[in-house]
């Protein structure tokens, strides 16, 4: 019986317009560079269906890399950052070009060459102007973060930071409890819910020790990132705890 519903499955997605892997013709080199700059500029314009039309035909251009020395994969695009110039953009419909790449199998830790090397979406995402600016940041990372993306735990093990980001304040309080967590990762995790405006999970943590008055590496407090990213509720939760205001970061 499985096998049965298995060849009418199959039968249905060929007739409504699939294709058989032995069926998709080999690329040459240039071919299938120039699908990836379509694809590229399908994601940097917003062109959805471009996108979707291009992924159909050609289902491995979702693990493709960019032939140029950044070797960027798309669903890299989507951090609107140091990729080319003409690219470093955020179409309003960016949150559904990120679920549609990760839908396709995108893997939202890979890394590629940019700044030096083991850029991730996240990370770019996460330090561009123009996903702030378009409002969709947020959005973005969460579904990032849903399809198993990494902030500071190990690849394919999402731990503290990851669901203080989310705002799953019933995840933090068992992973708490679950094992003896360093300063160190409870101020990172408590750095991420600023970030994200997880105010409910910023007040746990810093009553498990996470200091409003600490810097990371950047300058950044945890202030600097609430601000930053304009979460107002959370901003008025950690002027509560009085931190200093003249702490100056990096920039």
């Amino acid at each position: 019986l499985a096998v049965g519903r298995d060849q009418r499955l199959v039968q249905r997605l060929l007739q409504a317009g699939g294709v058989r892997q032995k069926d998709v013709p080999s690329l040459d080199p240039d071919e299938r560079s120039a699908l990836f700059e379509s694809a590229a500029d399908a994601v940097a314009s917003g062109d959805i269906k471009t996108l979707r039309g291009l992924l159909d035909r050609n289902p491995d251009l979702i693990h493709a890399r960019s032939p140029r020395p950044h070797r960027a994969m798309l669903i890299h695009y989507i951090g609107a950052n140091g990729v080319e110039e003409e690219r470093q953009r955020t179409p309003h419909n960016a949150v559904a070009l990120t679920q549609l790449l990760v839908e396709r199998g995108a893997d939202v830790n890979a890394t590629c060459a940019l700044y030096g090397g083991g850029a991730t979406t996240m990370g770019l995402l996460l330090t561009s102007i123009h996903p702030l600016r378009a409002g969709v940041r947020l959005a973005i990372a969460e579904v990032l973060l849903q399809a198993g993306a990494c902030l500071d735990s190990p690849r394919g093990v999402p731990g503290l930071s990851e669901a203080a980001a989310l705002g799953r304040i019933d995840d933090v309080k068992t992973l708490l409890a679950g094992k003896a967590w360093t300063k160190r990762q409870i101020q990172s995790a408590f750095m991420w819910a600023c970030g994200f405006g997880r105010t409910r999970v910023v007040e746990l943590l810093l009553e498990m020790g996470a200091s409003v008055r600490e810097q990371d590496g950047n300058g950044q407090t945890g202030l600097h990132a609430a601000a930053l990213a304009g979460h107002l509720e959370t901003v008025k939760a950690l002027l509560k705890r009085e931190p200093p205001l003249e702490l100056r970061n990096v920039w």
